[in-house]
């Protein structure tokens, strides 16, 4: 029998408390297959359960190859700001809120830089580092988008919630900079002009928007370096 059948077929009248508890288990003991797939029943039941649209996502980004992480990363900055509205719409003390979007902005933060420190930068003719150049620009506009939108949905009543947009922002112009800071050869000098010209929207847009928050931020500066 299809295991996907069985899976579902194991999954059929259970409710949306049962099928958390079950997705909440399977993530804390790093099944995250099993706890996506869990997240995606629950959607079934609840289409703007937030938990389990922004789970869904972050369980498959934690098990998936270098190309489905660069598409996961993606569909975070597309699904993202509709996420955070929800959260801050929802029937929540304002508490309930701010732990929900602190999660959301370490566990982004903590995966990019993860993903990123786990990949070759030693050869930049290969195929990974190409594709090493859209991971980092995908997550660079996962991590704006989760920024700006808390941001956005927070800045105006709740501030304590709103100042966790600087820790994604910063986040941003961190991997921007760390990847603009890399050696490059000089036959290579064109990786880093499309990189530069990719990223600098992004580094330009979080940084006018931390400094709501800290007047006094820079953005990292990047030291060009090539062989």
């Amino acid at each position: 029998m299809d295991q996907g059948f069985t899976y579902s077929f194991g999954t059929v009248g259970l409710s949306t408390k049962e099928l958390l508890a079950r997705a909440r288990k399977a993530r804390d003991v790093e099944e995250y297959d099993r706890a996506a797939d869990y997240y995606d029943d629950i959607l079934e039941q609840e289409p703007d359960n937030w938990e389990a649209a922004y789970y869904s996502m972050f369980c498959r980004l934690q098990y998936s190859n270098l190309r489905k992480r660069i598409d996961t990363a993606l569909s975070i900055d597309d699904a993202m700001a509709n996420i955070i509205a929800t959260i801050a719409n929802a029937n929540l003390i304002q508490q309930e809120k701010y732990y929900a979007i602190k999660n959301i902005s370490m566990e982004i933060k903590d995966l990019a830089i993860k993903t990123y420190e786990a990949t070759d930068m030693t050869n930049m003719n290969s195929n990974s580092f190409r594709q090493f150049k859209k991971l980092t620009l995908s997550w660079c506009q996962a991590l704006y988008t989760v920024g700006y939108s808390i941001y956005e949905d927070f800045a105006e009543n709740d501030w304590k919630t709103a100042n966790l947009a600087t820790l994604c922002l910063e986040t941003c112009n961190d991997l921007a900079t760390r990847f603009l800071n890399t050696t490059f050869t000089v036959p290579r000098l064109y990786l880093y002009k499309q990189a530069k010209a990719s990223l600098s929207p992004y580094v330009e847009d979080a940084t006018a928007t931390i400094q709501v928050f800290d007047s006094h931020y820079v953005a990292p500066k990047v030291s060009f370096k090539f062989l």
